[in-house]
């Protein structure tokens, strides 16, 4: 399991991972490498496989951190949900955004099946 490389990025995983479970997510994994790329997050929430990926920036941005996710990191996203499909089958599997800009205190925008297509 691999650390991610900034601190903010740490930080923002952190935080992710401790609203999601005050939601009744449970956290299966941090920081997996799939084939493709790393999953920030995955975990259970109902009945589905969920795979967050999970953007923090420091609130001084022109950008919120959802828009990060650009089209070549949602069809990595979408490669590695349907990994995630065949590992889990018979489970629904959705892809959630966590965006955290780090003001004081921290705003988190939690978007629930923001990646079509998995």
């Amino acid at each position: 399991m691999r650390k991610p490389t900034k601190p903010l990025g740490r930080m923002g995983e952190q935080l992710a991972a401790e609203y999601l479970k005050k939601l009744g997510y449970r956290i299966l994994e941090a920081n997996r490498n799939l084939r493709y790329a790393e999953a920030d997050l995955i975990a259970e929430n109902r009945d589905s496989v969920v795979l967050v990926e999970v953007k923090t920036t420091s609130g001084h941005e022109f950008l919120y951190p959802q828009e990060l996710v650009h089209f070549k990191k949602q069809r990595k996203l979408r490669r590695l949900a349907n990994l995630l499909m065949q590992e889990n089958p018979g489970k629904k599997v959705r892809i959630d955004v966590v965006a955290i800009e780090m003001t004081n205190p921290p705003t988190i925008t939690h978007l629930e099946n923001a990646v079509e297509g998995a």
